[in-house]
């Protein structure tokens, strides 16, 4: 792929409805992402969990 066509496919991923059915699995893998680093930030600060399971949170 050339890096014009390989530009122009990665604007239509993120760019609202131009991404079809691969643009909402990147929006939603994305929200699933900030979903994930939220909770972890909120189980961090629970110190018996943060206790329990430091080397993951670091």
């Amino acid at each position: 792929m050339t890096r014009p066509r390989f530009r122009r496919r990665v604007y239509e991923l993120f760019a609202p409805r131009l991404g079809g059915r691969a643009g909402r699995l990147v929006d939603w893998f994305i929200l699933l992402l900030i979903a994930v680093n939220v909770s972890a930030v909120m189980l961090e600060t629970v110190d018996p969990i943060f206790a329990r399971f430091a080397v993951a949170f670091h």
